[in-house]
């Protein structure tokens, strides 16, 4: 592989505490400024890597990867062929062709790096739903944890090697939709801290805010497996200025994925480090390696 560097473009958001999306149930407080603190979401400009194809270590045991669903047709021109019949039942439900495509993305890329990680062929991979409904990898030597997510054109993927069946990841993918009106929604997911910090933030950096926030709050309960279940607006989790947060017992990474709408976050348990990468059109980029428990 050639090693090179480049640039993503990262919007600028205010950031300050919880996570968002509605009608969900959890906990976790923090104290919450009347005024939006400085600077925020992701650093401008951070530079990204080129890196062998990602995998897991036990001194890395959390990976996260996010891929334009362009990168991932470029990185695996065979499509859809290897996907079970669910999965592509699955794809087959959903209405607009935009949502298959991203779909099926997001199995492909959750397919060729668990069969990358594992040493299979990522077409011999079996997966099943708990009683829950939540996807996992039945494999028998496999003690990996999934967890997937599409919008607008990008998709992603955590994974983590679990030590007991309590650890579990998750992670959510966001795209700014110009017909939402955050103002009426907001309640729903934010808490009255954080509707005072949009209130006060301009429209499109308010718009940002709301994103990220319901991103964080996704992933924050697909990983406890609270799920719709949950009341997003007692999440309030604790947003550190590069973007990494704190939920009780779990951290986060956040990534602005194409530099103006699209958000991401990925959800750990605390004990686990994690790797963040980025699938670029020429190969998998570094996008960021802190563990944000040393914070």
């Amino acid at each position: 592989m050639v090693y090179f560097t480049t640039r993503l473009h990262t919007q600028r958001l205010t950031i300050l505490s919880p996570l968002s999306r509605p009608n969900k149930t959890r906990h976790a407080s923090q104290h919450m400024p009347d005024t939006p603190p400085h600077d925020g979401y992701m650093p401008d400009n951070s530079t990204l890597t080129a890196i062998p194809i990602p995998t897991l270590s036990p001194a890395m045991p959390g990976l996260a990867c996010f891929a334009s669903v362009s990168s991932v047709q470029a990185y695996w021109p065979r499509g859809h062929h290897g996907l079970s019949e669910t999965e592509h039942e699955c794809i087959s439900r959903m209405i607009r062709a935009e949502d298959r495509v991203q779909r099926t993305a997001a199995h492909i890329l959750k397919r060729r790096v668990l069969g990358h990680i594992l040493g299979v062929s990522p077409e011999c991979l079996e997966f099943y739903q708990d009683s829950n409904g939540r996807p996992f990898l039945h494999h028998p030597e496999s003690t990996l944890d999934f967890n997937i997510s599409h919008a607008g054109n990008w998709v992603a993927l955590s994974v983590i090697s679990r030590r007991d069946q309590a650890c579990r990841t998750g992670v959510d993918v966001e795209a700014q939709r110009p017909q939402l009106d955050w103002t009426s929604l907001s309640k729903d997911f934010l808490s009255p801290a954080e509707i005072r910090i949009m209130n006060e933030l301009d429209y499109d950096q308010g718009r940002l805010f709301a994103l990220s926030r319901w991103s964080m709050k996704e992933a924050i309960v697909k990983a406890t497996g609270e799920g719709l279940g949950a009341t997003l607006s007692t999440i309030t989790p604790t947003v550190h200025a590069d973007g990494t947060f704190h939920c009780k017992n779990l951290h986060g990474y956040t990534i602005a994925c194409d530099g103006h709408h699209v958000i991401g976050a990925a959800v750990f348990p605390n004990t686990v480090t994690a790797q963040i990468v980025r699938l670029d059109s020429t190969g998998w980029m570094q996008a960021t390696a802190h563990n944000p428990t040393t914070q």
